[in-house]
């Protein structure tokens, strides 16, 4: 159900929206979605800005930070399943 889910997620990395590219780049990482890698890579250059909120406020954020951090924690998910 989560492989579906990061599918349907995936869908949405191409979207004019930036706000649907940087959610979904962040779900992704949450799912540690490797089949989503190359999209995410392509989203490295993306400096639209979006804003989330995290912590209880409102913090700006560019989609290509939030593609850097889901390959992080990709990287990172895989690396504890193969440690």
């Amino acid at each position: 159900c989560l492989q579906a889910a990061a599918h349907d997620a995936a869908a949405f990395l191409s979207s004019e929206d930036a706000s649907l590219r940087g959610l979904s780049a962040w779900l992704l990482g949450i799912l540690g979605a490797e089949e989503s890698l190359d999209s995410l890579q392509g989203l490295l250059d993306d400096d639209s800005e979006i804003f989330l909120y995290q912590e209880g406020r409102q913090k700006l954020f560019r989609v290509k930070e939030l593609a850097q951090e889901a390959l992080t924690a990709i990287a990172a998910r895989r690396a504890g399943e193969q440690g």
